[in-house]
């Protein structure tokens, strides 16, 4: 019950959080279509890319146009290889806001500022952590997806995996 008493504020820290990240996202985005709209490719080029069945002939449409808005828009604007940067410091800096707004009881901006003033100086450890979990749940995963796989190829031999 405590917790659903916290829901409209977990809600608002999620509202900043994604209002944070979508800033950033838009800022990563930017260059890339402005590197798609100066490259010459045509909207129907583009709409027929991703919008049809794929078919041998269109890949190479879909590699052109992707080439195209990828190299137009780290061309123009190195700054969209480095904002991911940012974004990932600040998730690591507010990773524990949601145990702030649960056990403390603070509100959505003060469960940030909470967790800014806990992670100051562990940043790194943080980080090395995440990273370690991301690679031990990729691991985990890997050989799950490898288990399932090859039952599925020992029972049923005939199936066409395309």
């Amino acid at each position: 019950m405590r917790g659903l008493c916290r829901l409209p504020v977990h809600i608002g820290m999620t509202a900043a959080i994604t209002a944070v990240f979508s800033g950033g996202a838009l800022a990563l985005a930017a260059p890339i279509w402005v590197g798609l709209l100066n490259s010459g490719v045509s909207f129907d080029e583009i709409s027929d890319a991703f919008s049809a069945p794929a078919n041998p002939g269109q890949v190479e449409l879909v590699f052109k146009v992707l080439g195209s808005a990828l190299w137009g828009g780290t061309g123009i604007s190195p700054s969209g290889l480095l904002i991911p940067i940012p974004l990932f410091y600040l998730s690591t800096r507010w990773r524990v806001a949601e145990v702030a707004l649960m056990a403390e009881g603070t509100g959505p901006l003060q469960s940030l500022h909470r967790s800014w003033n806990l992670s100051r100086g562990f940043v790194l450890r943080t980080t090395g952590y995440l990273l370690l979990i991301i690679f031990v749940m990729g691991l985990v995963g890997g050989v799950i997806g490898l288990v399932v796989d090859s039952a599925v190829d020992a029972l049923f031999p005939e199936l066409d995996q395309s």
